[in-house]
């Protein structure tokens, strides 16, 4: 059995393709990569 925009949540594919872009893993990626090249906190390494 395959949802059928349930909820007005859309097609599950296409939230899942624009969860991957734009959702949670994306913005930590950019904020280690903040915290990583951060001259402030040095000799903390790589998280």
């Amino acid at each position: 059995m395959i949802p059928q925009g349930t909820a007005s949540f859309g097609d599950p594919e296409k939230v899942g393709r624009e969860y991957a872009r734009d959702g949670i893993l994306p913005v930590s990626e950019l904020i280690l990569d903040e915290v990583n090249n951060d001259p402030e906190m040095p000799g903390l390494g790589d998280f």
